[in-house]
């Protein structure tokens, strides 16, 4: 099986570790899109305010370079872990290609709605959201 990461990778998070875990399965290859090389996360007042100016051109690049992993790599599943930067436009166009891997969000966090509107909205249209998150809806476990 042929698996498309993208998440974070700073030494730590929950993502690089999944990521790790499923690498070590000897019949799962992996190749990823490191996010946080994309959408960096700054505590500078003024990084975060240059954040917000560049944030199209860096969704767009994570985009593009998703885009280029799915038809170098043809993977069977594409796993987002949470996944902030990915609208829900960019995988209904995910959908429209003739390599279509299946669409895999895993949601650690609470909810949605508190990482604003584009991660509200894209949340439905992954084939599947997994969460450990007892109160989420049944369809994400």
């Amino acid at each position: 099986m042929k698996i498309l990461f993208v998440g974070e990778t700073w030494k730590g998070s929950s993502a690089r570790s999944l990521r790790e875990g499923l690498e070590s399965i000897p019949e799962v290859l992996i190749d990823e899109v490191d996010e946080d090389h994309y959408l960096p996360r700054y505590k500078s007042k003024i990084l975060r305010g240059m954040n917000r100016i560049f944030n199209r051109w860096q969704i767009a690049e994570l985009e593009s370079e998703i885009l280029d992993k799915i038809n170098s790599f043809e993977p069977n599943v594409l796993i987002v872990y949470k996944g902030c930067g990915i609208n829900s436009l960019f995988l209904q166009k995910i959908r429209r290609r003739s390599i279509n891997p299946l669409l895999v969000n895993i949601f650690p966090d609470q909810s949605p709605h508190v990482h604003g509107k584009t991660l509200q909205n894209a949340i439905g249209f992954y084939d599947y959201v997994i969460s450990t998150k007892p109160f989420h809806p049944a369809k994400w476990k």
